[in-house]
């Protein structure tokens, strides 16, 4: 999917709803609070939350385990949010160091996202030279 290219970052959220996959990151740690915010809410109406939303730390889980959650099917409501804090840990960048046989599963499900769920890796700052970003 080609990066967005609009004055308004969140304006596609409005017209398409969310998309599958977000990568947020950066040192403005309120710019990234209120993405996830505006991106939470599109993505998941309230009465849902409790039961469609998971928060995972990239520090403690593997992808294998993120990709599992994202391929899950959401309980009484049309999507579910996966969001991975510290997510520099699992896709390198910053200070993480992913192995590329740990990242292995993640060109796929990029490939084929989950139409019902909306993965958010958030981090402090990603490697862009990575091969997960090309």
């Amino acid at each position: 999917m080609p990066p967005r290219k609009t004055k308004d970052p969140f304006a596609h959220l409005e017209s398409e709803g969310p998309a599958p996959v977000y990568l947020l990151d950066g040192e403005e740690r309120g710019l990234v609070d209120e993405a996830v915010r505006r991106i939470k809410h599109a993505a998941l109406p309230q009465t849902a939350a409790d039961f469609n939303f998971e928060s995972l730390s990239g520090a403690e889980v593997p992808l294998a385990r993120v990709i599992d959650a994202a391929n899950m099917l959401p309980a009484f409501a049309e999507r579910r949010v996966v969001m991975v804090n510290h997510a520099e840990k699992l896709l390198g960048g910053g200070r993480g160091k992913a192995k590329a046989k740990d990242l292995e599963p993640l060109p796929a499900y990029l490939e084929k996202p989950n139409p019902t769920t909306t993965l958010m890796f958030i981090g402090e700052r990603f490697d862009g030279r990575s091969k997960v970003y090309t």
